[in-house]
């Protein structure tokens, strides 16, 4: 099992749809510690993502 960083929701890995797991990532649910994930991995043919210097 594992907590989805987006939707917010535990999850049980399948190797049918694409995620990803973190491997340092871990979040609390009532005292249980799960790997903390995202359940759908987003191309980057379908997103652009840019990252602007943060200027001093």
């Amino acid at each position: 099992m594992y907590y989805c960083l987006a939707c917010q929701k535990l999850h049980k890995p399948n190797p049918l749809k694409k995620f990803v797991v973190f491997k340092t990532g871990f979040h609390f649910i009532n005292s249980m510690k799960y790997n903390a994930g995202i359940c759908q991995v987003v191309s980057d043919s379908k997103e652009n993502v840019s990252i602007s210097p943060v200027s001093a």
